[in-house]
């Protein structure tokens, strides 16, 4: 055997050496990367989806201590408003090891729909919009808007505070500083969400996706996109160049072109959240993940880990 082969063999035994564990020693863990959170109504609780979109499972729920009726996720931020069974309404934080629940006391008579970003929230109970901030720290109420002209049927909240609500008086209105501002009317509005300095909202009676430019300062309105039946929720891509529209069985991707691409699914989509990525969006309801950044888009069936009964509370 030559020195070279000695020189090999020795280095090879070396590595081998320094790759097993001392006794004792802890040996690290490999866990799945985390997709995003969503809420499970079977589980009352809620649950991660672990993997990546073309392999991904809904986990055990997380171990709050509490049972829930609903939750309104910010995923990539790590926080909800959450309604627990009792009916009692509270922030859930889990960015470190162990979920934080922080109960908030609101004056609306019940939540019945959210919109969170960043640190913010936008909460109704389809008659008057809170605001509330500081989420990811102590949660505060820091405006209420009443008095909207109609019953909220829509609400979405910017990174900045500012919140849009639409309402079954055909009524799109600002609520920033104090002040609700109306920015359009006439439309069947379904669902709202802001994208950059745009609000995008879906006309149940025109059958259209509408762009309200600059919505905060100055606003236009301009068709995005005209479908062949009635719109009902929407999710926008992170970076505004694309949505997702919900029908009642079905989806459209619509790219920033105003080209609408359907996708067929049968799938009855109760909402539509995204998660990770630019516009990889859970349907609420339906244990399906849409991945519209593959090019083509596509459907991904979510395996349903069965939950640890010890983590879920009665």
């Amino acid at each position: 055997m030559n020195r070279r082969l000695l020189t090999l063999v020795a280095a090879i035994c070396i590595l081998a050496a320094r790759s097993i564990p001392l006794q004792g020693a802890a040996i690290p863990q490999i866990t799945a990367p985390v997709l995003g959170y969503v809420f499970d109504d079977e589980a009352a609780g809620i649950r991660p989806i672990s993997g990546v979109p073309g392999a991904a499972s809904l986990d055990t729920p997380l171990d709050l201590g509490i049972a829930l009726q609903g939750a309104f996720i910010n995923s990539s931020g790590r926080v909800a408003v959450a309604i627990a069974k009792d009916g009692s309404t509270a922030v859930i934080r889990w960015g470190g090891q162990t979920p934080v629940v922080t109960p908030i006391e609101t004056a609306l008579g019940r939540v019945t729909m959210a919109a969170l970003s960043g640190s913010f929230a936008a909460l109704s109970d389809g008659v008057t919009v809170e605001v509330w901030s500081t989420l990811t720290d102590l949660p505060s109420r820091t405006a209420s808007y009443s008095n909207l002209g109609g019953a909220v049927m829509a609400v979405a909240i910017n990174s900045d505070g500012a919140a849009v609500m639409a309402n079954d008086a055909g009524q799109i209105q600002t609520l920033q500083n104090g002040t609700a501002a109306v920015i359009a009317a006439g439309g069947l509005w379904t669902s709202v969400a802001f994208t950059g300095k745009d609000v995008l909202a879906t006309d149940g009676q025109a059958l259209q996706l509408i762009r309200i430019s600059d919505a905060l300062n100055n606003p236009g309105s301009s068709v995005v996109a005209t479908f062949d039946s009635s719109p009902r929720a929407l999710a926008a891509s992170r970076d505004g160049t694309s949505a997702v529209v919900a029908f009642t069985d079905d989806l459209a991707l619509v790219d920033g072109t105003g080209t609408v691409t359907s996708l067929a699914c049968g799938c009855q989509a109760k909402g539509l959240q995204v998660i990770e990525g630019n516009l990889v969006v859970y349907l609420n309801g339906t244990g399906l993940l849409l991945d519209a950044d593959t090019p083509g888009a596509r459907f991904v069936t979510l395996p349903n880990s069965a939950p640890s009964v010890g983590d879920i509370a009665q």
